[in-house]
């Protein structure tokens, strides 16, 4: 797991982030990247075989304009999990999860922040690309032009 705390900038341009952890009946969350800084992903593959969520954004920014970020997990399975703070998708990227089973939540999971989605692919194979989960959210989908 990567963990980018407070003040801080990780720049994702490529290559490949892999999280294989799993162990059924785990209670430990297993995430690719968990953000609380400012997170930049413009290429690459993220991928978690994990619990939870590929990426845990809790608070700071999350952009992601390309590259690829999937959820392989059955049970939660987002591909972005939102606490806080604001999450932008836009350009090429494409986000998708295999979620269906258990405690299936979104591909991109709003339970706390502000998602804007102006590009991109979003797709779920079991459950909703996009869920918005409490009423202190803001979800804006394309642009208001």
């Amino acid at each position: 797991m990567v963990v980018n705390p407070s003040g801080a900038t990780l720049n994702v341009s490529g290559g490949t982030l892999a999280n294989n952890c799993y162990a059924a009946g785990a209670t430990t969350e297993f995430i690719a990247i968990s953000n609380n800084g400012t997170t930049n992903i413009t290429g690459g593959s993220i991928t978690s075989y994990g619990q939870s969520a590929t990426i845990n954004q809790n608070a700071g920014t999350l952009n992601v304009s390309d590259g690829e970020i999937i959820a392989h997990n059955t049970s939660k399975g987002q591909a972005i999990y939102i606490a806080g703070g604001t999450t932008n998708i836009s350009g090429d990227a494409y986000l998708e999860n295999m979620s269906g089973t258990g405690e299936s939540r979104g591909c991109v999971d709003n339970n706390g922040g502000t998602l804007n989605i102006t590009g991109g692919t979003v797709v779920s194979k079991g459950y909703t690309a996009v869920m918005v989960r409490k009423n202190n959210t803001t979800t804006q989908i394309g642009t208001d032009n």
